[in-house]
């Protein structure tokens, strides 16, 4: 509407004592609208964990349709057609959800499965790296990158990436899903303490002649601990931490 001598002006946002509350209002509903679409989409995990794929799918759209650039969004899409195996599309989604939100490993950890359902080793093993670098006891980031250096035949290098892997397990509930992975990487890691103690054993025993009688256990247990063969118990004081005791793991009674 033009009033007469006054140009026509174009809406903004109420000034004076009013303007504080309308920018205020329009964050907050910013802010629930994230929060609801972040609700969507635990919900449809817990929908796709539970077999339900067509439920997830469609609480998963509303999520989209409420909050389309919302990383954790652009994450979750991705994955729903990663495991549709719908790779062009997950790495479209991916890429964006981790331009958005670099700082998330879990993001990484799934574009890094996009570029190995392209046979891009160079570019997963950078993902994997950018999620090992922000989380490096990232299981599933691990598991990926030992099964990566599989491929590439690095047995080795899989060994120590499987077995960094199995020690960050340690007293972490894992998904039924993972059981298959985590006894091939305790297999792997297995056949590599064999061959490294042959391998070992043989080239240390004119060291062992030279030595005669002189006490090696410290060095023995150095050897079983190094092939998994001996475990070694930390001080761990349940009431009261004496510090800068000597590392002895266990003191006459």
């Amino acid at each position: 509407m033009t009033v007469r001598g006054e140009p026509e002006r174009s809406w903004r946002p109420p000034g004076g004592a009013y303007r504080a509350n309308f920018w205020g209002e329009l964050m907050n509903a910013a802010a629930d609208t994230v929060t609801q679409s972040r609700t969507l989409v635990a919900a449809a995990e817990r929908a796709a964990a539970a077999g339900q794929g067509a439920e997830a799918a469609r609480i998963l759209a509303r999520a989209q349709a409420m909050a389309p650039e919302d990383p954790l969004v652009l994450n979750a899409v991705g994955a729903q057609a990663l495991r549709a195996g719908d790779f062009a599309s997950a790495r479209g989604f991916l890429e964006q959800a981790v331009a958005r939100d670099a700082s998330n490993p879990g993001f990484w950890v799934n574009l890094a499965s996009v570029y190995r359902g392209v046979n891009d080793a160079q570019a997963e093993f950078a993902a994997l790296d950018k999620a090992l670098t922000l989380a490096p006891r990232h299981i599933l980031a691990l598991l990926q990158k030992a099964s990566l250096f599989e491929r590439q035949g690095k047995q080795k290098k899989a060994a120590v990436s499987f077995h960094a892997a199995l020690l960050c397990m340690a007293g972490t509930p894992l998904p039924v899903a993972l059981k298959p992975a985590i006894e091939h990487a305790a297999e792997v890691v297995r056949a590599n303490n064999l061959a490294l103690e042959g391998f070992l054993t043989a080239r240390l025993q004119d060291a062992r002649k030279r030595m005669g009688d002189e006490p090696i256990a410290r060095f023995d247990d150095c050897f079983n601990v190094l092939l998994g063969k001996k475990r070694v118990f930390i001080q761990q004081p349940t009431f009261l931490t004496f510090p800068y005791l000597p590392a002895l793991q266990f003191y006459p009674r």
